[in-house]
Order: C-alpha cells, then sequence, then structure tokens
C-alpha cells in the first residue's frame, strides 16, 4: 500500500509511512555519548545506509528525571521541520518517559531526496543531568519512526535501542558536598544520580540539615563520606520515574554517620564492598546513669559501658515490678530492634553493614506487658509511622535517657506518641523529640497481648535525629520546684476523642515528683483532645495532677502554646484558694502545697475566649454546701453528684464519699475528728469539677 506525500510532514505523522520499496536497510542508533563539566549531555543519532530520504519521522524516548531536554542540532544537509520535546500521554513505552520528536520533509516537498554518507550524525539532541542512568529508546508506534524516498514509499530500517550511565563523580577542590564545583557534572546528585567517590584530597561532608540522595554511591578505596550531625544520606531506587534496577552502596573506603546524622536506604537497595560503615551515637559517660540502646548495624554485641551494668529486658521476670525484668546481657549480641541498658555507654561507634528492610521483636504482653525495644536503623523512624504499624502495642513510648537507676528512679525519660511528646528530666537542658526516634535509641513500649513489633523501611525518616516537630496543636505545662523539673502536654486534633485514644494519650510513669493530667481515672503524660468548636463559648476542662515529694511552693509554668490559634486561651483554676489564672497573661503560677499526690486541686480550662474568673467556669456546675449537726450538705448542684471530696486548707484530703448515688443533693456524715475551720468541698458531677469553700463549725 502506498500513501503520497502532500508536501507537509505533519500528515506523514497522521497517515503514517507505510509502503516499502527494496532499498539497502538504513540503520539508526546512537552514537557516543558527551558530558561535559557543566553537566551538559549530548547524544547523537547516527545513520548507515542512509538514502535517498525524502522525508523522516524520528521519535526517542528518554527518562526525564536523569536527562533534561535543552536543544537539538540537526546535519546540514537536512532541515528540520519540527522538534517536540514533552510528556506524550499513552504514547510512551516505560510510561511517563518524555519523547524527542524530529519531522522533515525535504526541500522540494518530496521531489529532491538526500544521501547521507554512513556514520553521519542525522541530528544531535543535547540535554543537561546531575547523572543517572537512562534508556534512549526508539519508539515502536507504528508512524513513529519512519523513513520515505521522493515517491513516498516506507524505506527498510532498523532502530537500534540503547541506554545511557552519566556517573556524577566527586572532584574535592574542597569538603563541601552540596558546592556544585565539586561534582563531575557540575551539579549536586539527585535520586537517580549515580555518585562516585574517588581518593582525592577532599572527602565529601555532607553539612547539617542537608538531605543527600543518590540511587547508586560508589566510595573507591582510599576515599570516605562523612554525613555530619543534623545532615542525612537517602539512598533511593529512583524517583516517580523508576529507573532501572535498585539503588545501592558500594563501600570499598569508609563511610561515617556522625552522631545526629542519619544514613536511610529505601527498600531492596543493597550494601557491599570491602570498606567501613561507622555509625557514632553519643549516651551518658556516668557509671551510674543509664541510656536504652539499640544497634544499628550487623553484627554488633553489647561489649561498651560498665560490664557489670549490660542489661537486656525479659518481660518474664517483671512481676514484681517493671525495674525486676532487666536481666544481666553482657556480651550478648544486639539483635536489630532490641533494645539494651547500658551505663557509661559515652561515644560509641557502631561498626559493620547497616541495618536495612524489615525487622521483628516479639513482645510479650506478661507482667505488665512492659517490653524493652529499640530503633535497628541509622536512621530515625517515624513515631506515628511505627505506631500504625504496629497496632498491638499501646500507642505510647518511653524513652530513658539519663537514670541514676535502672528504670526511673529520678524519672529522665521523653513520653512520646503520635500526638506529641513529653520531656520528664530533674535537669534543666534536654532536649523534647521532633516526631521522630533517633538511631541507636531503646525505648519501652507496653503490648496489649503477645504481638510481634515491627520494623519497616517506611517508618525511616531522611532528617536529621534532633529537628523538632511543631505540627500539632496544644498547650505544654511544666512545673519546677524543690531543685526538679517535670511536664505534661495537652493537645487537640482532629483524629482524637476526648476520651481515652491509644495511639494520642500515653500514661504517666511517676517515679515521685510527677506532673500530669487527668481523664477519669487515667493519670497521663500526653492527652488528646478532640479540637475546640469555633464557638466562643466552646470550652473543655482538664483536671490537672500533682505529685510533690515534699512540702513546699512550687511554680506552674506555661512552657509553650503549640500551634494555635491566636484566640486560643489558657485559665488554671486553684481549686483550693478559689484563684483562677490567666497563662496568656502571666506564664507563671506559684502555690505552696503539702507533700503527696493531689488530683483534685487544680484544672485546666481551654478556651477560644478568655475566661476572666472562677465563677464564670464554674457557672455550669455551681452548688450549695454548708455544715450542720456534724454533716455535710450538699445542693443545688446543677448536675449529678457522682463523687465528693472534702479538703483543708493546706491540701490534705480530710474525707472522702465515692460512688455515690449521682443525686443533686446530698447529706453526708463527717468524722468526729473533724476541726472547726476553713474547708474546701471538691464535687464531681457528669459535667466535671467544681469546687466551693466553707466554714465548718460543728
Amino acid at each position: 500500500m502506498k500513501t503520497k506525500l502532500m508536501g507537509a510532514f505533519m500528515l506523514l505523522m497522521i497517515l503514517g509511512l507505510t509502503s516499502l520499496k527494496s532499498f539497502s536497510q538504513i540503520t539508526t542508533t546512537t552514537g557516543n555519548v558527551s558530558v561535559t563539566s557543566s553537566g551538559n549531555v549530548s547524544i547523537p543519532i547516527i545513520v548507515n545506509n542512509f538514502g535517498p530520504v525524502a522525508a523522516i519521522t524520528l521519535t526517542m524516548i528518554y527518562n526525564p528525571e536523569v536527562l533534561v531536554f535543552s536543544n537539538f542540532v540537526a546535519d546540514p544537509s537536512i532541515s528540520v521541520g519540527l522538534i517536540v520535546n514533552g510528556i506524550a500521554a499513552g504514547a510512551t513505552n516505560p510510561p511517563n518517559y518524555r519523547r524527542c520528536i524530529v519531522a522533515w520533509t525535504d526541500p522540494g516537498n518530496g521531489t529532491t531526496p538526500v544521501t547521507l554518507p554512513n556514520g553521519t550524525t542525522l541530528i544531535t539532541f543535547n540535554f543537561t543531568s546531575a547523572g543517572g542512568t537512562s534508556p534512549l529508546l526508539f519508539s515502536t508506534v507504528n508512524g513513529q519512526n519512519e523513513y520515505a524516498d521522493g515517491n513516498a514509499d516506507v524505506l527498510p530500517a532498523t532502530f537500534i535501542n540503547n541506554s545511557i550511565t552519566i556517573n556524577n563523580t566527586w572532584i574535592g577542590g574542597s569538603s563541601d558536598y552540596s558546592a556544585l564545583s565539586n561534582w563531575s557534572t557540575g551539579r549536586i546528585p539527585t535520586n537517580t544520580s549515580n555518585v562516585i567517590i574517588p581518593s582525592s584530597a577532599n572527602f565529601p561532608s555532607i553539612a547539617s540539615s542537608v538531605v543527600a540522595t543518590a540511587k547508586l554511591l560508589t566510595i573507591n578505596s582510599g576515599a570516605s563520606l562523612t554525613v555530619q550531625p543534623g545532615a542525612a544520606l537517602s539512598i533511593v531506587n529512583g524517583g516517580a520515574v523508576q529507573n532501572l534496577g535498585f539503588g545501592g552502596i558500594t563501600n570499598n573506603g569508609t563511610l561515617n554517620v556522625l552522631n545526629g546524622g542519619s544514613l536511610v536506604q529505601a527498600l531492596n537497595t543493597t550494601y557491599g564492598g570491602s570498606g567501613v560503615a561507622n555509625v557514632t551515637r553519643v549516651g551518658s559517660t556516668s557509671a551510674t546513669k543509664y541510656n536504652y540502646w539499640s544497634s544499628p548495624v550487623v553484627g554488633q554485641t553489647l561489649n561498651f559501658g560498665v560490664a557489670t551494668d549490660r542489661y537486656s529486658y525479659d518481660p518474664n521476670f517483671a512481676a514484681s515490678g517493671i525495674n525486676f525484668g532487666f536481666r544481666p546481657a553482657n556480651g550478648a549480641a544486639m539483635v536489630a530492634g532490641k533494645g539494651f541498658a547500658v551505663t557509661n555507654g559515652g561515644s560509641k561507634v557502631f561498626t559493620g553493614t547497616p541495618h536495612n528492610g524489615p525487622y521483628s521483636f516479639s513482645a510479650l504482653a506478661i507482667n505488665n506487658g512492659w517490653n524493652l525495644v529499640g530503633n535497628p536503623y541509622p536512621s530515625s523512624i517515624s513515631i506515628a509511622s511505627f505506631f500504625a504499624a504496629n497496632l498491638g502495642i499501646v500507642g505510647s513510648a518511653y524513652l530513658f535517657f539519663d537514670d541514676g537507676g535502672l528504670l526511673n528512679s529520678s524519672a529522665e525519660y521523653i513520653t512520646t506518641n503520635s500526638a506529641g511528646s513529653v520531656v520528664t528530666p530533674s535537669t534543666t537542658g534536654v532536649v523534647n523529640l521532633n516526631g521522630n526516634i533517633g538511631t541507636g535509641q531503646g525505648f519501652m513500649i507496653k503490648a496489649n497481648a503477645n504481638a510481634t513489633v515491627n520494623f519497616t523501611n517506611s517508618q525511616r525518616v531522611a532528617t536529621a535525629n534532633n529537628f523538632y516537630r511543631s505540627a500539632i496543636a496544644g498547650f505544654r505545662l511544666g512545673v519546677t520546684g524543690s531543685n526538679a523539673y517535670n511536664e505534661t502536654l495537652v493537645t487537640f486534633m482532629d483524629d482524637a476523642t476526648d476520651a481515652i485514644d491509644n495511639a494520642f494519650d500515653s500514661p504517666k510513669l511517676k517515679a515521685g515528683f510527677a506532673l500530669y493530667t487527668m481523664n477519669n481515672t487515667e493519670e497521663l503524660a500526653i492527652q488528646a483532645l478532640s479540637p475546640l468548636s469555633t464557638l466562643a463559648t466552646d470550652i473543655k476542662e482538664v483536671m490537672v495532677g500533682f505529685d510533690a515529694i515534699t512540702a513546699g511552693t512550687y511554680t506552674f509554668n506555661a512552657k509553650a502554646f503549640e500551634n494555635v490559634a491566636a484566640n486560643f486561651k489558657v485559665t488554671l483554676v486553684d481549686l483550693l484558694t478559689g484563684v483562677s489564672h490567666n497563662f496568656n497573661n502571666n506564664a507563671n503560677y506559684s502555690f505552696t502545697t503539702v507533700a503527696g499526690s493531689s488530683n483534685n486541686r487544680f484544672k485546666l480550662v481551654f478556651s477560644n475566649d478568655r475566661i476572666s474568673s472562677i465563677s464564670q467556669i464554674n457557672a455550669a456546675d455551681d452548688f450549695n454546701a454548708y455544715v450542720v449537726n456534724n454533716t455535710l450538705n450538699i445542693n443545688n448542684a446543677k448536675s449529678a453528684v457522682k463523687s465528693v471530696k472534702l479538703v483543708d486548707m493546706l491540701g490534705r484530703t480530710v474525707q472522702n464519699w465515692n460512688n455515690l448515688n449521682a443525686n443533686t443533693s446530698l447529706v453526708l456524715n463527717l468524722s468526729n475528728d473533724l476541726a472547726n475551720g476553713n474547708y474546701l468541698v471538691q464535687i464531681v458531677t457528669e459535667n466535671g469539677a467544681s469546687a466551693k469553700k466553707i466554714n465548718a463549725v460543728k
């Protein structure tokens, strides 16, 4: 079948060039590719047995994540009618690659065919690249790669596919990984790049806050690459357009990941070579203080720190309390995902093949279900992703970082979950988390039932181990006194309810001095609530619990208002003294108390409008209270009363009445030894807690 040329190449493309004549087979292939120091890539298209040709339709397909089109240059013997560079939907294979299209007819409109010598560069496509591998494919779609003679007959032709690999090689004018002049392509490597680090005068160093990416990384013998604190190196399998093969590291030199740095590898990426990988983590140098550790490399044994203070954790032995689960583990294999407690760990360099891929750890629910696990990777893991993948455990983790006893004698730990984290140190200067658990960090979790704790690459985070998270709205309250500090966190999340949410509400681990909030009877380090409505009258009330080791003066501090609206207001109500304190106007509130625990003296009131007085807060649950004939009389409560507590002016509980019959009027017998004087009556109703000061004269 013949199709006559109509004098315009677009018609050639539409109608196709389909008829064949007996000519020598024309061959078309890519020639030698050149790459300049500025990253310019030239790909020549070479032809043999070319002629006589009067029309051309030529389409080459490439990976746009490796090659970025610049321009083209044609052989002087032809004039190019059109070139198109862009994504052709449904017309490229592999999908989402791009194509360069050349269409041409001779100057005589199909009547003066051209013949070119063998080896002629028909056209040169010019690109820029930061390195990587891309196929160079001639389209197999009918009509997209054809030559025709002056009679519009399709000539026999062979189109030979190829591929291009561009190495981005370290030049090393300085040690700055991010300097363009230090790379052979003049561009910083990307997630498609093949990176080569040879031996040179200056070895590359990835600076803090930089996330460096590569697909294939080769460190030659005698060379090194260093990931500084706060930096990350991410090895991937390519971008949205998948490259040929998987990514990986060939390390024949030295790879150093310093304390606070991260190495992240995508699933199925490889690691090999004869070199050394070092991952450094820094812990306490005290012989009496424990850190929780986990190994980020293969083959590590527990041989650092004080030999007699190296422990693993076994829930089978924790029947008498959480501390009794710790068992001696000197010289034990540091299995991926398992946590260990060590004193005097100091600056530990883990040397070996970095952990990569899925790992699992069997968690037992026996004896309250505490288990000591650990981040197995040389990178942070996302707390939210970890809990989402492990629904069989309570959605909270406890990181003990510098403790005077095996667990919590000085209560130095971080409580964290998907809603946020709070730090519970006895000394200042301890940083909080950023939504991630760092490299080499062991932590306690609690199993609801026997469960498998899963660690996967999807949990890994290519950011520094000590960046801060500040995305969820919340209020952070601290308390100081007696040379100690403690804090609690209340957050407001769309996914949370005002009841207990396993993923967002973290129980408080208490050891003497403690600050927490209450949700019914639950004592919480982190409490997540549903967001306040936009109504100015909407309020949420949370009771605050406080455990004082000694009597004295303490100070509440509104430590942080995190990602809240401008009209977000927090009021502290001291039910003992009747004081209503606005934290928006004054961050500090000082008070005196006796030693012991109290979870009914203070409450936080959250609103979208400023609360100015205790009477305004308690208006919904106002009541009358008085003493007569050795009885405490309560009436006119606005809702059913669940419990009543009588507290003296030093904050000591005098009498409790629990599990009441939910009446709004009550007559309660007082003890015979009650002294005359001022007291505080605290009631808990279906709507919350309220208090009233009375004078008791029996």
